[in-house]
């Protein structure tokens, strides 16, 4: 929805001014998240700054930084259940007086305290809530962590936040940055950062489900969330859930389009809403996204990036971000061509990882032969340990022996990758009511997803200004899923995904449109012909100068040294922005 920022000094500021002039530079350069409206809000401590992309409540009663008692927000994101929140309140008897979702969160840590409001909310969301007479602050990261957050605290306790860590790097010209060597080795081993670190080794990122609250100068951080297990779920209470989640995101005051891959999953998001536009990114699949369109005759868009330039795209994307991308251009391609007319989109991110879509994640208790002679890609089945060679974690993640960091002064192997993942799921590892295989699916959301996809989708929707929700990421519909074990998830009916596929057939969409085997998302190879001169420049440039050494030579070689090779072509660009123009250094 929009561009959050701001300073926070221990304890008062000494050079407002100069303060002011950072705060507009973090506006600036996060423009693109909300071009709408901008606002500042500072006193003697606390400098917030907003920009605004309206979505929910389009006129000035919407505006940030709000104030709500003694209370100030900025607020980046969706409550997509503010309106029963909201009715709660009035029956509480507090007023309001525009109809945002910003004034209903503020409202609620107003009257019921941020533990409180936390409990209640149910959206993306990424936040500081101040209080400006007691000087609390609160910097609150959604539970899935679909929205961005980074913060800096210099020598003096001064803390910096945005939503791009690009903002508080150019926020501070003066100061003398450095890459972190331990973040890129991340980066190249998943294609994304997926721990607190970012490539600034002085900028961290805020864990998704992660609060950092202020209270009398005793900085804390904590994780208010982890899965709830849930008794007694049945189909209906998942498909219920799923058309719920689906229903709540298209809540807006603008035009709502859906990505249609053509798939199974943002197919049964286009049955459950049918009145939507959708727009597609021209793909092998774009035949089966045509028929789902033509058959809830959706006005529908085919983008064709014929004049795309992925080297400029990847510029821009690093530039203004601060992040570096293995596959940001795809996203940011569709973005750019549906911004002049949708500010929100709708994606079936999540659905494959929560709902046994890969056959990368095991499934112990069906035997192989069920999958045997089966459509819908079930013929193959990865069984037994997830960290063997062949299994789930070496198909998330590239494995050490095939790439290294030669600026680094360590060898990192299989153990640090281990240990970072077992840190990553060890809260939720240690609740034993869920089933076994949840703990696979756990660590697809909590590695893939939060480290990979939800980032470049971020990055690349706000840099054209546009904001995309996913359904299937609903903290609800992820407790639901995951308190059932495979059993129940893939049936003889249906294959994997059966509750998504139990939507189509309960939707009477026809079989032929959707029962095949999984493609996954791949652009037509003639829109893509520099790319892999481009990579292949990126990868001699970055051995040069010793920021990645390409040595593959474990059995899973060849699969990894294409997204090795992706990932290279991502820093080339991140490069060539932050380190070649002398901001940050080697």
């Amino acid at each position: 929805m929009c561009g959050i920022g701001g300073i926070i000094f221990k304890n008062m500021c000494s050079n407002e001014q100069e303060t002011l002039s950072k705060l507009e530079i973090i506006k600036t350069v996060q423009h693109n998240r909300g071009p709408d409206s901008s606002g500042i809000y500072y006193d003697d401590t606390t400098f917030l700054v907003h920009n605004r992309l309206s979505i929910i409540d389009l006129n000035p009663t919407g505006a940030q930084p709000m104030e709500y008692g003694d209370w100030i927000i900025v607020f980046n994101g969706e409550i997509y259940n503010y309106k029963e929140l909201k009715l709660s309140l009035i029956d509480d008897g507090i007023q309001f007086n525009g109809a945002s979702d910003t004034e209903v969160l503020l409202a609620l840590i107003s009257s019921k305290g941020i533990s409180k409001t936390l409990e209640l909310i149910n959206g993306i969301f990424a936040f500081c809530a101040y209080n400006k007479m007691t000087k609390e602050f609160h910097l609150v990261r959604d539970r899935m962590g679909e929205k961005p957050l980074f913060y800096y605290i210099d020598e003096n306790e001064t803390l910096y936040f945005a939503s791009n860590p690009s903002a508080i790097v150019k926020a501070i010209p003066e100061k003398t940055w450095t890459l972190d060597k331990d973040g890129l080795w991340e980066y190249f081993a998943l294609g994304g950062i997926f721990s607190d670190k970012t490539l600034f080794e002085q900028i961290k990122r805020l864990d998704s489900a992660t609060i950092l609250s202020n209270i009398n100068n005793t900085q804390t951080v904590l994780k208010y969330w982890v899965p709830k297990f849930h008794q007694g779920v049945t189909s209906d209470t998942i498909k219920n859930c799923i058309k719920e989640s689906i229903v709540s995101r298209t809540v807006s005051d603008v035009p709502v389009v859906l990505f249609l891959s053509g798939g199974v999953d943002s197919s049964a998001v286009a049955a459950i809403l049918k009145k939507i536009d959708a727009v597609h990114l021209i793909s092998p699949e774009v035949d089966s996204a045509q028929a789902i369109a033509n058959l809830y005759n959706m006005k529908f868009r085919i983008v064709e990036p014929t004049n795309f330039d992925i080297g400029l795209a990847l510029h821009e994307y690093s530039e203004f971000s601060g992040e570096a991308t293995m596959s940001g251009f795809i996203p940011y391609i569709t973005c750019k061509e549906i911004s002049d007319k949708y500010k929100v989109a709708i994606t079936a991110n999540g659905a494959d990882e929560l709902f046994f879509g890969y056959t990368r994640i095991p499934t112990p208790t069906i035997p192989n032969s069920f999958f045997e002679n089966r459509m819908m890609n079930n013929r193959i089945n990865v069984n037994g340990n997830a960290l063997d060679a062949d299994g789930q974690f070496y198909q998330i993640f590239r494995h050490p022996s095939n790439f290294s960091i030669p600026i680094l002064d360590k060898t990192k192997g299989v153990s640090d990758l281990i240990d970072l993942v077992n840190s990553e799921l060890s809260t939720f590892n240690q609740n034993n009511d869920f089933p076994e295989t949840s703990k696979y699916r756990w660590f697809e959301l909590m590695t893939y997803i939060k480290g990979d996809l939800n980032n470049t989708l971020d990055f690349s929707s706000m840099a054209n200004s546009v904001e995309v929700r996913a359904p299937f990421l609903d903290y609800k519909l992820v407790e639901l899923s995951l308190s059932l074990d495979e059993r129940h998830h893939v049936s003889h009916k249906n294959g994997r995904k059966h509750f998504l596929k139990e939507i189509l057939h309960e939707e009477k969409v026809p079989d032929n449109i959707w029962e095949r085997d999984k493609i996954g998302f791949s652009l037509i190879e003639s829109y893509l012909t520099d790319i892999e001169y481009l990579k292949n420049e990126a990868v001699s440039n970055l051995q040069k100068e010793g920021y990645l050494t390409l040595d593959c030579t474990h059995k899973n070689k060849e699969r990894d040294l294409i997204y090795l090779k992706s990932a290279a072509l991502g820093f080339y660009y991140w490069k060539s922005v932050w380190i070649d123009s002398g901001i940050v250094q080697k």
